[in-house]
């Protein structure tokens, strides 16, 4: 059965933090990684409400690498078609279609979420 951990890669603050906990948490997503972030403080447990556990139980790396070795396959985000002269491959889709796809998928799943300022580097 597919399970799903979400990655936050350099979040900015703490708030940010806890809405993403929250949000998490009114889905039924448990494990939160987070990949060098700020501290979490009092704005980051005051915004996560009901979602405190996850905040307490979230996996922090130091690195992307570190990050995505703990899943089995990384879905990311992304609002930009092209990055310069690179071609990365992207395959668009929307939630509905991502969990669609992967519903009998056997492993972990990681949802992959950039800075809140710039997103993600290829």
């Amino acid at each position: 059965m597919v399970s799903y951990s979400v990655i936050v890669v350099e979040p900015k603050t703490g708030g940010n933090i806890g809405a993403i906990a929250r949000s998490m948490y009114n889905f039924g997503l448990k494990e939160l990684i987070l990949v060098n972030p700020r501290e979490l403080g009092d704005e980051a447990y005051t915004r996560a409400m009901h979602a405190q556990d996850i905040l307490d139980n979230a996996v922090i790396t130091e690195s992307f690498e570190e990050a995505i070795k703990m899943v089995d396959l990384v879905a990311a985000t992304s609002a930009r078609t092209t990055h310069g002269e690179k071609k990365t491959i992207r395959v668009p889709m929307t939630p509905e279609e991502l969990f669609e796809r992967f519903e009998s998928y056997p492993g972990k799943i990681g949802l992959v979420f950039g800075r809140e300022d710039y997103g993600l580097y290829n």
